[in-house]
């Protein structure tokens, strides 16, 4: 099976080493340089803090993956409340929470306060806890991430802006054309108007079938 990326940025690396990893060849395809998007401007800031349990799963399973490859340092992520309808829902975030298994905690502001002196407490309402999160390098996470795709086989091309012609058909400013078996996009902030187009151009051609079938 051969598969494209649209997305040279942390999920775009990652879906290409897994596969890669799993036996399919992989081609990988960067507007610019890797991690040079949204991945490489990220704080590096990650936590398993959500109520929503896609949202939880999927966190989760990024924090072990960074802690399986050695890329996180442990830190605890701490959100606070200021008035009494902001504590409310803190409260029923850390109950969500706990009820979907996170280690997540709320603490008193003066505990917090004795648990980590730096943090102003003063004028906080409710305070919260997620034990498991921690901090990551960006730059250290593409370039991980980017040995890792080419140790499994993957081909990157660099500073190449890909277009889809159709689902599975990639085009390059070269004007050559490359069929995968299925493409993936990975292109943060710019899928969308990647996709709009592909989508446009479908629409374009449904309607230019139907005006001229022999049937009508």
């Amino acid at each position: 099976m051969h598969v494209g990326i649209v997305g040279g940025g942390a999920v775009g690396l990652t879906v290409a080493g897994d596969l890669a990893e799993r036996g399919s060849a992989v081609t990988l395809y960067e507007r610019d340089d890797l991690g040079s998007g949204a991945s490489g401007r990220a704080a590096g800031i990650c936590y398993d803090a959500f109520a929503d349990p896609t949202d939880a799963a999927v966190a989760t399973r990024a924090l072990e993956r960074y802690r399986e490859w050695g890329l996180l340092s442990p830190c605890p992520y701490v959100w606070v409340a200021r008035d009494e309808r902001d504590a409310r829902a803190v409260r029923e975030q850390v109950a969500e929470m706990r009820a979907l298994g996170l280690d997540v905690e709320e603490l008193t502001p003066e505990a917090l306060g004795d648990r980590y002196p730096a943090i102003e407490t003063s004028g906080l309402t409710a305070c919260a806890v997620a034990n498991d999160a921690g901090t990551v390098d960006p730059d250290a996470v593409v370039d991980y991430l980017t040995d890792r795709a080419r140790t499994a086989g993957v081909t990157i091309h660099t500073e190449t802006t890909a277009a889809l012609t159709d689902p599975t058909t990639v085009a390059t400013p070269d004007g050559s054309e490359t069929v995968h078996d299925a493409v993936v996009v990975a292109a943060g902030p710019a899928t969308k108007p990647l996709l709009a187009d592909l989508i446009s151009r479908s629409h374009s051609k449904r309607i230019a079938r139907r005006y001229w079938s022999p049937n009508r």
